[in-house]
């Protein structure tokens, strides 16, 4: 029955979303069938429009020369991501050559940027979701409109939301603030590997992919709320 209704929300994508949007989010809330994942998380941040508008370009990246060597790096981590995952336990299997390829891409695509190891299991959990390119592109919309700054050598987003997170849980759980306060505890102790990771490497699975869903529908706003 949710399978049909996002089927139906999806070839009526636009309309849809300048209409009843609150229509989207009641249905994220209620959790996106695992079937329809593949196409509705492109669908909620972006990433299909991206996918549409440079046809070609995730081709080019794949294929364009390493010239700042981060394949090596790469390669170091792909064997790390969710190693228990059957998609991901083989060297030569299409989890890992995929998850680099993906990587590798987004390195060419933001050289400025470059590789931050939180991207991988990021990365992993799309592909586990959905193929290589769209999992691309989803990679450019989280760390360039969801997350801007998280993945950048000086990490300067996902420090300043960790602050803002400390000021929050000040503000909403004061108890807990100061309880964590007195054990010398600061949030940018664990926030920061939840949010860069966006929960992945701390959730049970499908618990993660319900937070994503209202990730990928609420932005950055739901990873406060769920921290």
């Amino acid at each position: 029955h949710r399978e049909s209704k996002w089927l139906n929300l999806m070839t009526q994508w636009e309309q849809v979303m300048e209409k009843k949007s609150n229509k989207v989010k009641g249905q994220c809330q209620k959790g996106i069938p695992a079937s329809v994942r593949a196409k509705g998380w492109p669908l909620l941040c972006g990433a299909k429009d991206r996918k549409e508008k440079s046809q070609e370009l995730y081709k080019r990246l794949v294929k364009a020369p390493d010239h700042q060597g981060w394949t090596d790096i790469i390669k170091r981590d792909t064997d790390r991501q969710f190693p228990f995952h059957e998609m991901f336990q083989s060297k030569d299997g299409h989890g890992q050559k995929d998850l680099l390829e993906v990587l590798k891409a987004y390195t060419q695509y933001r050289p400025d940027e470059g590789y931050c190891q939180a991207q991988g299991p990021v990365a992993a959990v799309l592909l586990m979701n959905m193929p290589a390119e769209e999992a691309f592109w989803c990679l450019a919309q989280i760390s360039e409109l969801y997350l801007p700054g998280y993945y950048s050598p000086l990490l300067e987003g996902v420090l300043f939301d960790a602050a803002v997170l400390s000021s929050v849980l000040k503000k909403q759980c004061p108890a807990a603030h100061k309880h964590l306060q007195n054990q010398g505890v600061e949030p940018l102790m664990f926030a920061t590997d939840w949010l860069m990771c966006l929960y992945s490497r701390h959730l049970p699975f499908d618990t993660l992919l319900r937070v994503w869903d209202l990730f990928f529908c609420c932005g950055l706003f739901f990873n406060y709320i769920f921290a």
